[in-house]
Formats: structure tokens, C-alpha cells, sequence
């Protein structure tokens, strides 16, 4: 499976991934030399990549991310950072076997432990003392003579090839097989000389908000109340799109606050989500204040909106890079 390191394969997380302990294996190979900043992610779930960027809690990340090694870094949900960096080098266009391994998260009293292992050069953390913010914590404090639990839980898919919603981590690379191994989940088996498997990202384009004031939804716009205006949310351009909504029921944040009750009333209710989603590759909408009146009308080409005594024509570019073009109201 060849990727260009613009985007990256998904697969659902809860069948195949368990936080606690886990092994994944990968055979892959670089694609030239890539000479751009910041991390190139080979494998990743939650968001974020370490310190680097992200959330900077609950994930777990395999990349390139200082010269020419591997490295495999955790991030609790105290924002600590663990890494083990392989001493070996990766070459571009040289196959390269990548295995990595977690244990001991989540459990009290466990012995927690990540390893990476290339080409069968083993290197390993386990030291309590890091793990469970011996000496000063993740806030700075030297308050601790027992370490703590290491608890992590990423909440997002699973990554191949780039971060989640984390652009400019792709890698350019090939994948040839990918074998993810965890205690109480199915086992993930990707043999990419036969198909992608499971693959999840090849679904609809899609867009999400959890408003504060949803007044209603239609097919091809939503209404949502902001302070003492009203805006509209106006479908301009996607195949078979249209506007949607779904119940989304409360759920901690994940962080160590998470633990705390709110006794604001209505903290803990479901929550309207809006939904806009296509199954085309182009997905264009705008937020319009009520008053302006605008209108939309769509051609074969893209769509016009006018908004009060004014109108603005764009042409929808299917390839390049700009996805719309503006055209005066003659052209």
C-alpha cells in the first residue's frame, strides 16, 4: 500500500485496540528522502503526537520525529510523556520491520513498560520512577514518593500513515503488512497484496458541531441562535449532501477533571449534535447572519449566493488546489 503523506488509512479503535497492553508489528519503507519539519507518523491514535503537538493527553504515537529513528511515545491523561527512541537508522526505500509494545497502563501496582524493536534491535522503558512522576510531575511538583498509575485511553481511531486530525504528519512510504495483537480484542491482520481490509476513511466527507443554540434543522441549512442574532448555516456545494442531527449522550472529558460532579443543572444532558456530510470529495457550506437574507443557487459549474443587493459567483475546481473560483456576476 503506497501512501503520499497527505492523508492516512483509519480503522476503527474498540474491536482491535486495548490501552492497557498491546503489540503492533509493521513492514514498511520510506520513499525518498523527506526533508520537511515536525513529526512523520507512521502509526498513531488520539489526538495528538507526544509533546510535540495536540492535546498533549491520552495518546500513542510511532514516528519519525528527530533525524533519521523511530520513536515511540505515550501521553497519559496527566500530560505525561514517555519515549523510547530506536538506535536504529531508517533508510528511505529499504524495507524495515517496526514492532511495538505497551504494558502495565490503567492497572494499580502494575509495571508499566513501552519498547520498540527494528530490523530485531530491541529498545525498552520501563522505569517507574518516569512513568510515575517520581521527582517533579507533569505540574512541576516534587510532591510524590510512590509512583503513580499511568492511565491512558485515546479515544479516536487508529492511524496509519499520518495523526489524527493532525495535518502535516503524513510519511510517504509503503505499507506491506500491518499486525496488531492486543489481550481481550480481535486481532487487526493487514495484508495490503490482498486488500485494505477494515478501512474505515474511504466514507463520507463529513462535518460536526455540538451547538450551544440549535433553533432547527433542514436539508440544506440549519439555524442556530448567537447571543442576540441568528444565524444560518446554508448548504452551497456537495454530492448528496444535506444537514442532519443526532443525539450525543454526556461523556467525561477523559482528563484527571473528568473525575469531578458538576451540579450546574443540565451539565450532564444529551446533547443535539448537527451533522453535514457528503459522499463526494468536496464539501462546501457558510454561516450567514439571518438578516442578510442570503439566497443560493447552484449551476452545473459551482453556485451563486447573493446576500442582500449583492451577488458572488464560484465555479467549483474538482482538481488543483484551490477548490473555488470567484467570477464576476457577467462571466
Amino acid at each position: 500500500m503506497r501512501l503520499n503523506g497527505s492523508d492516512y488509512l483509519q480503522y476503527e479503535r474498540a474491536p482491535y485496540f486495548n490501552p492497557r497492553a498491546g503489540e503492533l508489528r509493521m513492514r514498511f519503507r520510506l520513499n525518498g528522502e523527506d526533508e520537511k519539519e515536525g513529526p512523520k507518523v507512521l502509526f498513531n491514535t488520539g489526538i495528538g503526537v507526544g509533546r510535540a503537538m495536540g492535546s498533549r493527553v491520552n495518546n500513542y504515537s510511532l514516528a519519525i520525529m528527530d533525524g533519521s529513528a523511530l520513536t515511540f511515545v505515550v501521553q497519559s491523561q496527566r500530560n505525561t510523556s514517555v519515549e523510547v527512541v530506536s538506535s536504529v537508522k531508517i533508510e528511505p526505500d529499504r524495507w524495515h520491520d517496526a514492532v511495538i509494545r505497551w504494558g502495565g497502563f490503567n492497572r494499580p501496582g502494575d509495571n508499566p513498560f513501552i519498547e520498540i524493536e527494528v530490523d530485531g534491535r530491541r529498545n525498552r522503558c520501563d522505569d517507574r520512577a518516569i512513568f510515575g512522576e517520581l521527582g517533579l510531575d507533569s505540574q512541576n511538583l516534587q510532591s510524590r514518593a510512590e509512583p503513580r498509575t499511568f492511565y491512558i485511553k485515546a479515544n479516536t481511531v487508529l492511524a496509519f500513515g499520518g495523526a489524527v486530525q493532525m495535518p502535516g504528519t503524513g510519511i510517504k512510504c509503503d505499507l506491506n503488512r500491518v499486525e496488531l495483537k492486543c489481550p481481550g480484542r480481535r486481532q487487526l491482520l493487514l495484508n495490503f497484496g490482498t486488500d485494505l481490509g477494515p478501512e474505515t476513511g474511504s466514507g463520507a466527507l463529513g462535518w460536526k458541531l455540538n451547538p450551544v443554540d440549535l433553533r432547527w434543522v433542514r436539508a440544506k441549512q440549519a439555524r442556530f441562535g448567537a447571543g442576540e442574532q441568528l444565524i444560518n448555516a446554508l448548504l452551497l456545494y456537495g454530492e448528496d449532501a444535506c444537514f442532519e442531527k443526532e443525539e450525543v449522550p454526556f461523556a467525561p472529558s477523559g482528563l484527571a477533571a473528568g473525575s469531578l460532579t458538576s451540579f450546574v443543572p443540565g451539565a450532564q444532558d444529551a446533547n443535539t449534535r448537527v451533522l453535514l456530510s457528503t459522499l463526494g470529495d468536496i464539501l462546501i457550506f457558510a454561516f450567514v447572519e439571518h438578516q442578510a437574507n442570503a439566497r443560493v443557487v447552484q449551476n452545473e459549474n459551482g453556485f451563486e449566493i447573493g446576500v442582500e443587493n449583492e451577488r458572488y459567483g464560484f465555479d467549483v475546481n474538482t482538481r488543483g488546489e484551490d477548490i473555488l473560483t470567484m467570477h464576476s456576476d457577467g462571466d
